[in-house]
């Protein structure tokens, strides 16, 4: 498994705690501080901030959270796995505010394509 950078996990995290209003976002930050809590697990020391950041982390928080889990990681295979997983997943909660539609291959007929759509009549 190919340890994340800390500059690459940084950017994640800021991007997410910049715009994670969203339900998914916010699920995400919750997996983020259950993550953080398992961390800690066998450290002596912890930063003053953990819990703070488990709980209400700030796009400040980005670069201190990332060198923690990412040292964190190098020292635990577990966490190095869940660090992945959680990585993986907060980039798709982050792309779905992006959308690509695509449409192949021969079409015949109307093609009608569309995103956040409330009440909609056609006809």
């Amino acid at each position: 498994m190919d340890p994340i950078s800390i500059a690459a996990l940084s950017s994640v995290l800021t991007a997410l705690l910049e715009g994670a209003s969203e339900e998914a976002g916010a699920k995400t930050l919750e997996s983020l501080g259950r993550l953080l809590r398992r961390a800690r697990r066998d450290r002596r020391e912890e930063p003053q901030d953990l819990e703070r950041w488990a709980t209400n982390p700030e796009p400040n928080d980005a670069g201190a959270i990332a060198a923690y889990l990412s040292e964190a990681a190098t020292k635990d295979v577990e966490i190095a796995r869940q660090l992945e997983a959680w990585v993986a997943d907060a980039r798709i909660v982050l792309a779905c505010g992006n959308v690509a539609n695509t449409v192949s291959g021969p079409v015949t007929g109307n093609v009608i394509q569309g995103r956040d759509i409330g009440s909609i009549r056609l006809g």
